[in-house]
């Protein structure tokens, strides 16, 4: 066959027609293919991703990190649209924190990062105006002010955080003795099992012997001032029979009078560390244990003396340990704004206090806890409750 070469302006026509046609196939054509092709893509793609979803979710619930009421509390879309940022909390150092087991010197040079809340007075109505109290200077770590009458917390430092109460724990046993005895003028025989126990913890003691016969009000006293575990156990096992009975007592107590973040494991106090409390609620059982009248009487005592019994033929005298404290602290000085305290020491705890004032007519409480120092160095405790209840003082005319 010959070929024959077509005329050059023929040829371009034909050229201009076939662009054209394949640029019209390629705009009808090009939106379905695209459409066709994401189809397939989708699909293949699912075929892969849904069964290795299936799979890690069959795995996570098999080996326990997934479960069905995990999945129903995932956020819908308008839930996640609509939610507010959440914000933690700054958090101190575990000892500070929800763990007390903690030298206090420690939990002291902790208190930098911890919590502290104050009230403006001229809000409560209960302070001079303008008087703010500042609890975040203290040797202490936790602590909280309160008006006695109404309850109003008036500023606090780690006042929700755990602590070990020492034997301000023995607020609670004073109370529930009073409670459970018709007559406190009853004598008894001090048991002898519980005294060797005691003496091996070096547990603080009133003075009363094994046998020694006394009234139950005396008892009652060396509780509350010298902070006698003698005394303690007495009551215990005339109230409930063993130690553990009557920590069930303590902790029906504790939560009946709102003291949500307390455990007790024993009535004096000494060292467990599944009893704990904070100085929040150790607040709310100085409070309730003042309403009763018997309470406050003997708490408010500076000393007490024991009549002559069968052991102590000539009586014998005991003082606050507290009251103690602060007229060394303040030799001279009478301090009468300072009505009563229950102070407390273990080497875990710390000094601790729970103190009554009155100032210019209005009745406070103080809880502190957590003071570096023991029985051999300076009172820090009841520093602490000079310092704050001298900030009140001095916005009073009269001095308190």
């Amino acid at each position: 066959r010959q070929y024959v070469q077509p005329h050059p302006q023929e040829s371009r026509k034909k050229r201009r027609r076939g662009l054209f046609s394949r640029l019209c196939l390629a705009l009808y054509s090009g939106p379905a293919a695209i459409l066709h092709a994401g189809i397939a893509v989708l699909f293949h793609a699912s075929l892969c991703f849904i069964p290795i979803g299936v799979l890690l979710v069959a795995v996570l619930t098999v080996t326990g990190r997934l479960s069905l009421s995990d999945l129903q509390k995932w956020p819908s879309p308008e839930q996640i649209q609509t939610q507010e940022p959440e914000y933690l909390p700054s958090v101190s150092s575990p000892a500070a924190a929800d763990d007390p087991e903690t030298d206090a010197g420690t939990a002291h040079s902790s208190a930098e990062t911890a919590e502290t809340t104050e009230t403006d007075s001229s809000a409560s109505g209960i302070l001079p105006p303008g008087l703010t109290v500042d609890l975040s200077d203290l040797y202490s770590p936790y602590a909280l002010l309160a008006e006695l009458s109404t309850g109003q917390i008036i500023a606090e430092h780690n006042g929700q955080k755990r602590m070990y109460p020492a034997s301000m724990t023995k607020i609670m046993t004073a109370i529930l003795a009073i409670e459970h005895t018709e007559d406190l003028n009853e004598t008894v025989t001090l048991p002898t099992d519980f005294f060797p126990a005691l003496y091996a913890e070096n547990a603080s003691m009133a003075g009363f012997q094994p046998g020694e016969k006394c009234r139950l009000k005396d008892l009652l006293y060396g509780i509350l001032l010298p902070s006698g575990a003698e005394c303690c156990m007495t009551f215990v096992e005339r109230i409930s029979g063993s130690e553990s009975e009557f920590a069930e007592l303590m902790n029906e107590k504790a939560r009946a009078i709102g003291m949500e973040h307390t455990h007790f494991c024993n009535a004096t106090g000494l060292h467990d560390k599944d009893h704990y409390s904070t100085a929040e609620d150790m607040a709310v059982l100085l409070r309730y244990a003042l309403e009763n009248e018997t309470f406050r009487d003997v708490f408010t005592s500076r000393r007490y003396s024991v009549p002559p019994s069968n052991l102590h033929t000539n009586g014998f005298t005991f003082h606050s340990t507290m009251f103690q404290s602060l007229n060394a602290l303040e030799p001279g000085e009478d301090a009468d704004w300072i009505l009563g305290g229950k102070t407390g020491y273990t080497s875990e705890a710390g000094l601790c206090l729970a103190s009554l004032a009155e100032i210019d007519g209005v009745s406070y409480i103080l809880v502190t806890a957590g003071a570096s120092g023991s029985h051999h160095t300076d009172p820090y405790h009841v520093m602490d409750a000079v310092a704050v209840y001298d900030q009140i003082r001095s916005f009073v005319p009269s001095g308190g």
